[in-house]
This record gives structure tokens, C-alpha cells and sequence, in this order.
């Protein structure tokens, strides 16, 4: 396996900033569905001034970036890895110069010191299978978050619109807790998926819109939160696995109205 030193576009020198390990322990990897290896990944970050890190909008190495310059030749667990990374903080001295202003994590991606999978809509993918099988085939390049495309205001205005909506198939997944509708334009080769979650009422109301376009390659989601800061972020992480990590389930049954 290659040295960091010896990957393409890492910067030159030591890095001045490192990892907040609480955040870290507190924002674990999501170890992917139907992986049965480990592995090891170094991610190389730029954060911000804030210490953050945004969801990537070009390949370009800068401000609020990273990429992972060791894969652990498995991507699922490549790309769990370098999604908490984007989600960690980070901490950089105070007048650090701009080129040392970077990071380098290694992160050992293994059930032992993962979080499990957050579910993903099995029974929806196998309604589409052209959706299935774009997300197997196409990599997606850029995420956008836009809360703007979310336009409920309530848990209550999303739940009732989606399940009178004939465009969309409901899951539940095993784990409980949640609730997702999905749907596919084989048009405009585009998915939607909702999220909802409402396990304390009012005070707990969480609905996520992930939307992915298959042609130009881009994620977009947004999300309305009633909830904690931690909760939403937690919540948030589903974004992550939303478009990839899809298992066909065989024994559902294409349901009347559905859209293939």
C-alpha cells in the first residue's frame, strides 16, 4: 500500500491541524449493508475557518475539502469513511499559515469500531429496476444540501402527502423508527427519496428529501429538523448510504399504481 507521502496532490510538509476526537467518538462511521471485509482509509482534509468540513461541489483540492489518498480497496467502506470525515471537526491553531492548514486521518472501518448501516428502502429499489441498477453503475460526484426543495413544514404535511402520492413507494425498514418513500423517473433517470421520523411528536420531527440525478451525477438534499443539533446531524447521515447501498429484495411484489 502507498504512503500518504507518495499519493498525487497531498500537500508537502506536516499537517497543522488535526481531528476533535470527541466528535469523532461521538459521530462514528456508519459501517456499509452487505460488506463483509475491513479495512483501513486515510482521508486527508482541508477544513474551513470554522474547522468544518463541506459536502464537496468540484475536485478541486481547497477551503472545506477532503479526499481519501489510502483506500482500503473496498468502496463502500471508502466512501463511509471519507462521509464521517466530512462530518467530523477539526481543530487548527490560530495564525497557521495556509499551507499547513490540513489534516490526515486514518480510519479503521470495521463493525468493531463502526456504527451499524442506517437502513436503506430495499423494498423501493426492487419496484425500479433501472434505478437499481444506475445505482450500481454510476458514481456520484457531487452533493449539494438545499433545504429549499423540502417543502413541508410539518411531519404532519409530508407523512399525509406522500402516502396519498401514487408516485411513491413506501418502505419501513426491520430496524424501526423510520419511514422512506421513494420514487424513479426513468425520464430525467432521477430518484427521490423521503425520510421522515417522528418517534417523540412534535418535539422530535425529522423530515429528509434525498434527491439524485444519475445523468449529471449529483446528490441534492434538504432537510427540515425539529429536534436537537446532534439529532439532526445524526439524522442528516442518512444522505450518505442513500444512493448507493441498495440491496434488491426479490420478494416484494411491484404494488398497484407503481412506477417502474
Amino acid at each position: 500500500m502507498a504512503s500518504v507521502a507518495e499519493e498525487p496532490g497531498v500537500p508537502e510538509g506536516s499537517p497543522g491541524c488535526m481531528v476533535d476526537e470527541a466528535t469523532r467518538q461521538e459521530q462514528l462511521p456508519f459501517y456499509p449493508p452487505d460488506v463483509d471485509v475491513t479495512g483501513k482509509v486515510t482521508v486527508v482534509v482541508w477544513p474551513d475557518k470554522t474547522g468544518m468540513v463541506n459536502p464537496p461541489t468540484s475536485s478541486d483540492q481547497s477551503e472545506g475539502h477532503a479526499r481519501i489518498v489510502v483506500s482500503s480497496r473496498n468502496r463502500p467502506l471508502d466512501r463511509a469513511a471519507l462521509d464521517a470525515a466530512r462530518g467530523w471537526h477539526y481543530q487548527c491553531p490560530d495564525g497557521l499559515a495556509d499551507h499547513r492548514r490540513w489534516a490526515r486521518v486514518e480510519i479503521d472501518m470495521s463493525p468493531a469500531t463502526t456504527r451499524p448501516a442506517r437502513p436503506s428502502p430495499k423494498a423501493a429499489i426492487d419496484y425500479f429496476p433501472e434505478w437499481s441498477q444506475a445505482a450500481k453503475d454510476v458514481r456520484i460526484e457531487t452533493t449539494v444540501r438545499d433545504d429549499t426543495i423540502v417543502p413541508y413544514a410539518s411531519y404532519a404535511d409530508a407523512s399525509a402527502d406522500l402516502k396519498a402520492d401514487a408516485r411513491y413507494v413506501r418502505s419501513e425498514p426491520a430496524s424501526g423508527g423510520f419511514a422512506s418513500y421513494s420514487s424513479w423517473n426513468a425520464g430525467t433517470r432521477t430518484s427521490e427519496t423521503w425520510w421522515l421520523r417522528n418517534d417523540q411528536g412534535a418535539a422530535r420531527a425529522l423530515v429528509l428529501l434525498v434527491r439524485v440525478d444519475y445523468e449529471t451525477r449529483q446528490l441534492t438534499y434538504g432537510l427540515n429538523c425539529k429536534a436537537s443539533e446532534k439529532d439532526c446531524k445524526d439524522f442528516a447521515g442518512i444522505v450518505a448510504l442513500t444512493p448507493v447501498n441498495f440491496a434488491v429484495d426479490r420478494r416484494s411484489a411491484t404494488p398497484p399504481g407503481a412506477t417502474r
